[in-house]
């Protein structure tokens, strides 16, 4: 992923994103003994997560759960490591607005 995106200054520019990443795993209830085979101890997870790509960078990519056109804000941050991330789906790079009836474009889009 050898990419940049230029700020977004209106929550409606934002693209909605597929992020596919791998993620540590903490298994309390996991034990061994070192004297047994221990190659079945420890894992990773690859997880997907959507949302609003906020910010990429050299060190992290930073969703937003949520948006409001209203106030142009964004909420609930979820903060990937960059070396974490596989593979990022861009879904839509910019949503149409409708009128609230499915596939039905707003005309003051």
């Amino acid at each position: 992923m050898n990419f940049r995106r230029k700020p977004v200054k209106n929550t409606k520019d934002l693209p909605l994103v597929l992020v596919s990443w791998i993620d540590s795993v903490l298994e309390s209830s996991h034990e061994v003994a070192l004297e047994d085979d221990i190659s079945g101890f420890g894992k990773l997870l690859e997880r997907e997560d959507i949302g609003y790509l906020v910010r990429i960078d050299r060190k992290e990519v930073v969703l937003a759960i949520s948006r409001c056109h209203g106030d142009n804000t964004v909420s609930y941050s979820n903060t990937i490591p960059r070396g974490w991330v596989k593979k990022i789906t861009f879904l839509v790079e910019k949503l149409e607005e409708t009128d609230g009836e499915p596939g039905n474009p707003s005309k003051a889009a």
